[in-house]
């Protein structure tokens, strides 16, 4: 007979059935939320000595306050959180927990006082990175997603503009990813006489000590100008609107009517204007506090794949 499952190992494999569900199935995903839940039942075991699932859900929020207290930023305390109240039926919003502000973000920031990114290994990589530093440059993506990028990737969206498909984008999401004409040719480069499914990179032209976060920052600043310079002149802004839309129809289906969700009209009106602990970090580092609406939903859209505003601005467009 083996050795009889610890009160822990049952919560855990209960909780692994749960996020290994359809929702959870990008490696990545599961593996993060297995390892942040793994945490919280190590907390409960220690300070509640709890056995089982109902016994966890008592101590989210008491949770929450000892993690704050031992001094985790918000935005680590939200990584942390993520699939506690998920796997016990609750939302986020349930919670009473620390905002996480612009300022305090650190991922690929320089002069913050938090992270001193190497911009030597940005503007002069080593030789055996130049390609996949060059291409990130261009396109705008994760590190993950060039280890997945193939011969046949390379496509046209449905209003009819060059894309790079991801097929293993972040969360096990889909993608196309918006590239510009003038960089067309030298991206085609890349794609020429590799087979269909057949990655474009090797692994050893990756390398996990360069930023290409920064670089999807550079690149989505860049796009949000050409949007904005798009839409001064009243046809362009026509397009783009159309273009929006039309992805927003092919993408948010309802599983009820099988028809697109209502558009949400908002996001293509006004300005979205920074408050708060984000203003004061804009105007230190000499950046905007207003961002057009459209230009930055239709960066989000077509290079980040985020749907959301806040995010685009706050990790993206406000990165230094």
């Amino acid at each position: 007979m083996g050795r009889e499952k610890t009160a822990s190992q049952i919560m855990f494999a209960d909780a692994k059935k749960f996020f290994t569900k359809e929702k959870y199935t990008n490696n990545i995903t599961r593996r993060n939320f297995l390892t942040w839940y793994r945490k919280y039942i190590n907390y409960c075991r220690q300070y509640h000595d709890c056995k089982t699932k109902d016994e966890c859900k008592k101590y989210i929020q008491e949770y929450i306050n000892h993690l704050e207290k031992h001094g985790y930023t918000a935005s680590t305390l939200h990584s942390y959180l993520a699939p506690v109240p998920l796997y016990h039926g609750y939302s986020l919003k349930d919670f009473k927990k620390p905002v996480r502000y612009t300022s305090e973000y650190s991922k690929s920031r320089s002069f913050t006082d938090k992270i001193e990114r190497s911009d030597e290994d940005l503007n002069n990589p080593p030789a055996k990175y130049i390609r996949s530093v060059e291409f990130a440059k261009r396109v705008g993506c994760r590190r993950n997603d060039l280890y997945h990028i193939c011969g046949g990737d390379l496509v046209k969206d449905e209003a009819g503009n060059y894309a790079i498909r991801l097929t293993h984008s972040k969360g096990g999401k889909y993608h196309e990813q918006r590239i510009w004409d003038e960089d067309y040719e030298f991206i085609k480069t890349y794609f020429d006489g590799v087979p269909e499914g057949r990655p474009i990179f090797k692994r050893e032209e990756i390398s996990p000590r360069i930023s290409y976060h920064y670089l999807r920052a550079q690149n989505s600043r860049r796009a949000y100008c050409k949007f904005l310079e798009m839409i001064k002149d009243p046809a362009g802004k026509a397009k783009l609107e159309k273009e929006i839309r039309a992805r927003w129809n092919r993408l948010n289906i309802s599983k009820k009517t099988g028809k697109p969700k209502p558009f949400p009209n908002r996001i293509l009106e006004g300005d979205y204007v920074l408050r708060g602990k984000t203003r004061a970090f804009a105007i230190k580092n000499g950046l905007p506090v207003r961002y057009n609406r459209m230009a930055v939903i239709a960066t989000s859209i077509f290079q980040l794949s985020h749907w959301r505003e806040d995010v685009t601005v706050a990790s993206y467009l406000l990165v230094v």
